[in-house]
């Protein structure tokens, strides 16, 4: 993992315990909300600061479900953005209906998601949703006797035919500070996902007169750079 500290707050992209496992507004303590239009865009291209992976790795594995790529870009500059582009294998049905509701955690409040595309790859088919897929907000309620609800929302993908040995290519983008941080950052990002991962890859840059304390907590070391704004890992393949 890489753990970060900087004068600027940005969310995580933690690892999950597994590639989609949304929240259903059917569970006990979470409601369907609806949140402000300039809250949500779809459709809309990456950032210039972007790098995008445009390749995504091919795999023989036969695991239930895999992550054939896993890219994580950090830009810290006058306000925090976060890309996340995540391509999920799909082999067996049974994995299906968790796979089919694809989650994203943000704060409406002061986050703005970017939801550059939704596609589906299969048998050397692009299958865009970007457009037609269905997004639900849902918000778990604390303290329900006391009207107390956290700011995070869900936003749940709701994938349709998807359909065993498909892949399922999402990317996105969440933009906005924290404002109780008064300017101040801490960021992580994992390796490891409780699945097979084909390829992870990870960058981060800032302003480079800005003061980066960071390090890297367990064996993993990819680290291609450390240059003045830019601190990039060496993509790493075959993680699990």
């Amino acid at each position: 993992a890489l753990s970060l500290a900087a004068p600027v707050w940005a969310a995580a992209d933690l690892p999950p315990s597994s590639p989609a496992a949304a929240p259903a507004a059917g569970e006990t303590g979470l409601k369907e909300i609806q949140i402000a239009a300039d809250s949500f865009v779809r459709g809309d291209a990456p950032a210039a600061w972007v790098q995008p992976v445009t390749s995504i790795p091919p795999t023989s594995r036969h695991d239930p479900s895999l992550l054939r790529l896993w890219d994580t870009q950090i830009r810290v500059g006058a306000g925090t953005s976060v890309f996340v582009q995540r391509a999920i294998q799909v082999n067996e049905s049974s994995e299906l209906a968790q796979m089919g509701q694809f989650p994203i955690e943000f704060s409406p409040t002061y986050e703005k998601l970017h939801l550059h595309w939704v596609r589906i790859l299969r048998d050397g088919q692009v299958l865009d949703q970007t457009r037609s897929v269905n997004v639900r907000f849902l918000q778990r309620e604390l303290g329900l006797e006391m009207g107390m609800y956290t700011g995070s929302v869900t936003a749940s993908l709701l994938i349709s035919d998807l359909r065993a040995g498909d892949t399922l290519l999402v990317a996105y983008t969440e933009e906005g500070e924290n404002p109780v941080f008064a300017g101040r950052v801490t960021q992580y990002a994992g390796w490891e996902a409780g699945v097979p991962v084909e390829l992870r890859n990870l960058r981060f840059s800032y302003p480079a007169d800005r003061k980066i304390q960071w390090k890297v907590v367990g064996d993993v070391q990819p680290w291609d750079s450390v240059d003045a704004g830019t601190i990039r890992a060496a993509p790493v393949a075959g993680c699990t």
